[in-house]
């Protein structure tokens, strides 16, 4: 049984792919599966999946019908066989000593229930400032706590994080649906008992709207937006400031994009908590005018 699998979706990306996969390959972490999920890619991955798998006997392929970024992943979960598994986009790529960081830190006695080890991640070239400091905290019992105080909404994505695979006996991600992350991971922070924040390592995350990513629509903000919402109910918080704001500007974009239907309901906000001045214009006018005035004025 491998330490880590590693679940690489593969869709339209035969530019970056080799680059991707030969950054997973060249981790100086040894112990790995690493399995590539063709989710019926119509250029030249499939080919260049096999041709992969024939020079490193570590890497699996799955050729699927296409099904979407969600059902690729799925199918790799259901074949992954580690104690811990991530996922990688293929458009994107790691620095070599990422995973080993990982596995340094899951070495420590004070990690022994650690579920999840989230690592620093380059957006577009310029490195994410992180909101948490390193370090192990508890998780289970309070997950609402640990999403709010630690803006976990913020960084829903899973490709910068290693999870204990027994997450996900039980979960998987829902197909046919953008904005997956936001819906699975508060369902596996109810099931953690610790998580652990490091500055080792790194993800480069590469935006790439031909590839994996789609462009936002209205109907993709608004599922983004529900899938907040959810989380909210399901981990029994109520959204901070600075969360709610997030979504008030997806509301802001709906309204502009089409008139949607107003989802948030209005309350006062601390214009000093949400990030910017323009924001905190936002925010005097949503406490003054409500939400659905706010859009109006706004866009």
């Amino acid at each position: 049984m491998g330490t880590l699998s590693v679940i690489i979706p593969v869709y339209k990306v035969e530019n970056t792919l080799d680059r991707c996969v030969k950054s997973v390959t060249g981790q100086t972490l040894d112990d790995m599966e690493i399995i590539l999920v063709d989710d019926g890619s119509p250029d030249r991955c499939p080919a260049l999946c096999d041709a992969l798998a024939e020079k490193d006997s570590r890497i699996k392929v799955i050729h699927k019908k296409n099904g979407g970024l969600s059902s690729a992943r799925n199918a790799g979960l259901d074949i992954a066989t580690g104690e811990w598994l991530t996922f990688v986009d293929s458009d994107d790529w790691l620095e070599p000593e990422t995973y080993a960081a990982v596995f340094d830190k899951l070495d420590c006695s004070n990690a022994a229930e650690v579920d999840m080890v989230e690592f620093p991640v380059e957006y577009g070239g310029q490195l994410m400032k992180d909101p948490m400091e390193p370090g192990c905290f508890p998780v289970k019992g309070r997950a609402g706590c640990y999403w709010l105080e630690h803006r976990q909404w913020l960084r829903c994505a899973v490709w910068n994080k290693v999870f204990r695979r027994s997450l996900f006996e039980s979960l998987r991600f829902p197909e046919g649906e953008n904005h997956e992350d936001i819906y699975l991971l508060p369902q596996l922070m109810l099931k953690m008992r610790a998580a652990l924040t490091q500055k080792d390592g790194l993800y480069h995350y590469m935006p790439n709207y031909d590839g994996i990513c789609r462009t936002p629509s209205v109907e993709s903000l608004q599922l983004a937006m529900n899938n907040h919402l959810r989380a909210a109910r399901l981990l029994k918080v109520t959204l901070s400031d600075a969360w709610y704001m997030t979504l008030l500007n997806m509301q802001i974009s709906m309204w502009r994009c089409g008139g949607r239907e107003v989802l948030l309901s209005s309350r006062r906000l601390n214009p000093l908590a949400v990030g910017g001045w323009r924001n905190a214009v936002k925010a005097l006018l949503q406490n003054v005018v409500g939400v659905k005035m706010l859009c109006r004025l706004w866009a």
